[in-house]
């Protein structure tokens, strides 16, 4: 168990880091924050699994402007959920699967009564609002979804990846 608590103090968090390559990290944390600004202190990490490496990115950017553990999926403990109030997850998606859908299946009861941004990195345009519905849909457990928030950021393509 990680014996250091995190902290995030909504109402002071104006001011946001901006660097030119993530103005999409940016842009989500302006939504935690305004989502958020009725919360005055909170226990928070940010969990996430990636294929390609977007997710990663994300995660940290994020982790490094709020000041919060980033931790992959696979080396979160047992039991470690229950120490955070507020819980950040990435993930990115392949063949309109969720990487983190079995995790989020397996740890619902966990997750219920959590305040949870869910961060989803794919290629699909932001017009295409039914098909990112259904990625939800099929994706997030129904006892789940009352307790997030979604939003989708872009993801990158690596050519080489695909040789």
């Amino acid at each position: 168990m990680r014996t250091k608590k995190h902290f995030i103090h909504w109402k002071l968090m104006r001011c946001i880091i901006y660097k030119p390559d993530n103005n999409h990290a940016t842009t989500i944390l302006r939504f935690i924050i305004l989502t958020s600004i009725k919360l005055k202190v909170m226990r928070a990490v940010i969990i996430y699994k990636t294929k390609y490496g977007a997710t990663k990115q994300y995660a940290e950017w994020l982790g490094e402007s709020l000041s919060l553990p980033v931790i992959p999926v696979n080396e979160v403990l047992k039991g470690e959920l229950r120490e955070y109030d507020c819980i950040l997850l990435g993930t990115s998606i392949y063949f309109g699967k969720f990487k983190l859908k079995g995790w989020l299946r397996c740890n619902t009861k966990m997750l219920i009564n959590k305040k949870i941004f869910l961060f989803i990195v794919n290629a699909t345009d932001p017009g295409e609002i039914e098909k990112r519905n259904n990625f939800i849909e099929h994706n997030v457990p129904l006892k789940l979804k009352p307790y997030c928030k979604f939003y989708f950021l872009p993801g990158r393509v690596i050519h080489k990846n695909f040789l």
